[in-house]
């Protein structure tokens, strides 16, 4: 609704909403004020995914309206959860809006003259978004589409967005729970408007696939260590790396108390320090902390916040704590046991390493 309004401001007198739902009441009130302003809009209960309902449509339209000009696919469908929680069903809830949707629309339009065919695309195709195996597949895909139709000589933009504040998924309640998230990690929500401007922006432009995203990057490759070693991102990690040293000494100073500490110390050290993560993730802010006899389930964690709950346990004690231990029930307590123990195991392989095995290895790979 907001690119239909967008589009009538810029002069468009002829739209064609499509949707698989029917038109909700806000829909049906912006709707009203753009045919008020003069606008044409047809309105359509319409699955790209089915190619034949999109081609009686297209066909209608032939018919009915003068020629088609642009087109904008900006269907999609979130079912986020780990790979190990993953299933076909799944991944083709997510693929069929954006996979068929999105070659529907190129193969049924190929009579036609387009001056646009841009693709509301996603960040998760391009970078680690933890849980979005199967949407990151299926932006993929409508990336891969617009190189496909610029080696054809015709028109084609796929944006990988950033979340947009207040809008679609961030409006709802799961989707403000992923915001605030993010949030946490330098991943800021796109305005509306800034957004729109974007959009306009890029249609003036060449490019046939760009992100856009807003981000904070020395917070994001403080808080993410994945993101700091990506390829893609190296240029952006040498010029925003962090180098608070004072923050790496708090990170030294953890880890040489956990060493040297004796078991029981040790164990209620790392209780200390996995209580303090989990309230930060979760948020706690200043209620009562959380329960060490309770699991991470019940404390409110999902298997989302259990990946990052792990991957701040390897980037700051270099420890590789499985997902499953975090998921499967078990207390903060008998989490800090595995934590204690696995440094004593950590410290243990490391005194008893022999350099000369490490010497024949070296000339090996020489």
């Amino acid at each position: 609704m907001q690119v239909a309004q967008w589009l009538a401001q810029l002069g468009a007198r002829h739209l064609v909403l499509l949707s698989r739902s029917p038109a909700s009441d806000v829909a049906q009130e912006v709707i009203h004020t753009l045919e008020i302003s003069g606008v044409r809009v047809t309105v359509a209960q319409v699955d790209v995914a089915s190619r034949e309902q999109l081609a009686d449509l297209l066909a209608n339209c032939e018919n009915s309206l003068p020629p088609l000009r642009g087109i904008f696919h900006l269907a999609g469908v979130l079912d986020d959860a780990l790979l190990m929680q993953q299933d076909w069903n799944r991944f083709t809830n997510v693929r069929k809006s954006k996979v068929e949707g999105s070659w529907n629309l190129h193969t049924l339009t190929q009579h036609l003259s387009l001056d646009f065919f841009v693709l509301f695309s996603s960040a998760a195709s391009v970078w680690t978004m933890p849980g979005q195996g199967n949407y990151a597949a299926a932006n993929a895909f409508l990336d891969a589409l617009a190189h496909y139709r610029h080696q054809l000589g015709q028109p084609a933009l796929s944006i990988n967005w950033g979340l947009w504040n207040n809008l679609g998924f961030t409006a709802t309640a799961y989707g403000k729970q992923v915001q605030s998230r993010l949030d946490q990690l330098g991943i800021k929500g796109i305005e509306i408007q800034q957004g729109l401007t974007i959009l306009e922006f890029l249609l003036l432009q060449n490019y046939v696939q760009i992100g856009v995203v807003s981000v904070d990057w020395q917070k994001l490759f403080q808080r993410q260590k994945t993101f700091a070693q990506s390829p893609l991102l190296k240029q952006l990690v040498d010029q925003y790396q962090s180098t608070n040293s004072a923050q790496e000494k708090d990170r030294e100073d953890l880890i040489l108390s956990l060493k040297t500490a004796a078991v029981d110390e040790r164990k209620q050290i790392s209780l200390d320090y996995l209580i303090s993560q989990v309230t930060q993730i979760l948020q706690w802010g200043t209620a009562p902390l959380p329960s060490s006899k309770q699991s991470l389930l019940e404390l409110g964690l999902d298997s989302l916040m259990a990946l990052e709950l792990k991957n701040r346990i390897r980037d700051e004690l270099g420890l590789d704590i499985p997902v499953e231990t975090l998921i499967d029930g078990s207390t903060l307590q008998q989490i800090a046991q595995i934590v204690s123990e696995s440094l004593i195991s950590a410290q243990v392989i490391s005194s008893t390493s022999r350099p000369r095995e490490d010497i024949e290895i070296e000339e090996i790979v020489l």
